[in-house]
């Protein structure tokens, strides 16, 4: 049983982080693939959309006693719509409102991996799952660029790759959920029955 936790819990990291560093390596690549070639207008998108990511983790705060699945898919669900919004933009106000749609996804990631791993993991098997946890989700940031490369040639352009990883994301989160045993169970309960 905690063989099998820690290892959806990593798979989840690795796909979660992994799509998590999509914006942060490739955006700009994506905004100069769109014609948005000013870079003080580049600095207001950057500027503007990474307010929320603060706020995320505000909002987890707000949602940090929900039960973890729907934690997840509220993550995976602003994640992915930022990154689909971002791929379909064509204004730079779409592109800002998107982008901060997916930083407030983004603030709250690790908050949830990690609450999830130390609400799900018994204390004796904590350290080590948590190691593991920590592993994979720097891997995912190494990566990343590979995996956006290859999406990115099948796919035909960035854009395109953008909008093939927020419906990988929004389906992760969904997926997720559906088959959560403990869609229902809060952290704190979670916590509890491990002891």
């Amino acid at each position: 049983m905690t063989l099998s936790l820690i290892t959806k819990l990593c798979i989840t990291t690795l796909v979660a982080s992994t799509i998590w560093f999509v914006y942060t390596l490739q955006f700009s690549l994506a905004l100069d693939e769109m014609g948005f070639k000013d870079r003080k207008e580049l600095g207001k998108i950057f500027a503007a959309a990474s307010i929320a990511v603060p706020i995320g983790s505000l909002l987890f705060k707000l949602v940090s006693s929900r039960p973890i699945a729907l934690q997840l898919l509220i993550m995976a669900t602003l994640i992915g719509t930022g990154l689909l919004g971002i791929g379909f933009s064509h204004t730079k106000t779409s592109v800002m409102i998107f982008a901060t749609i997916q930083q407030l996804g983004c603030g709250m990631t690790m908050p949830v991996l990690i609450g999830w791993g130390f609400n799900t993991l018994p204390p004796e098997f904590r350290g080590r799952g948590m190691g593991f946890w920590s592993s994979v989700f720097f891997l995912g940031q190494f990566i990343s660029p590979l995996v956006v490369t290859g999406v990115k040639n099948m796919a035909g352009s960035l854009l395109n790759a953008f909008v093939a990883f927020g419906v990988i994301c929004i389906a992760l989160g969904i997926i997720n959920y559906l088959f959560s045993k403990n869609k229902n169970v809060s952290p704190v309960e979670s916590e509890m029955a491990v002891h």
